[in-house]
This record gives structure tokens, sequence and C-alpha cells, in this order.
């Protein structure tokens, strides 16, 4: 895997047609694989992502949210 930051912002989708404020969270890399096989990040409140090359999210667990049917969004934190 290429040089990947340990922080990742994580932007849930809001409902479709709302315009409320999304909801985030800050994942940190975690020593372990997804089921993907890539890194998993997790957040204090219970998400867990697995971030593939390129920055493409995939959701694990939203952390006792609704688990959303589109993609999150992750940002890289430097």
């Amino acid at each position: 895997m290429t040089d990947t930051p340990d922080r990742w912002l994580i932007t849930f989708p809001g409902p479709q047609g709302c315009h409320a404020q999304q909801e985030t969270a800050v994942v940190q890399r975690h020593d372990s694989l997804g089921p993907r096989g890539h890194r998993l990040y997790v957040s204090e409140g219970g998400v867990q992502v697995e971030i593939a090359e390129g920055g493409i999210a995939y959701l694990v667990s939203a952390g006792g949210r609704p688990a959303p049917d589109t993609p999150v969004h992750a940002q890289p934190l430097r």
C-alpha cells in the first residue's frame, strides 16, 4: 500500500433532498484489515471503515447510525 494517512475525516451522506449539515467522524488507522483486505480505520464512536488506495472508503460499521445507502466520503487528515 502506498503512503496513506493515519487519520481520515469520514462524511456520511444526509437524507436525499435534505440540506441539513452532514454527520462526520474522524477515524484512526487500526492494526488490522477489513473484510475486503484493505486497512481498517476506527473512530472513538464505533465507526469502522476500510480505506483502499485512492481514498475509496467502504463502511464496515456506522457506529450505531443508520447505514447510508450511498458511499461515505473520506478526506485524508495529514
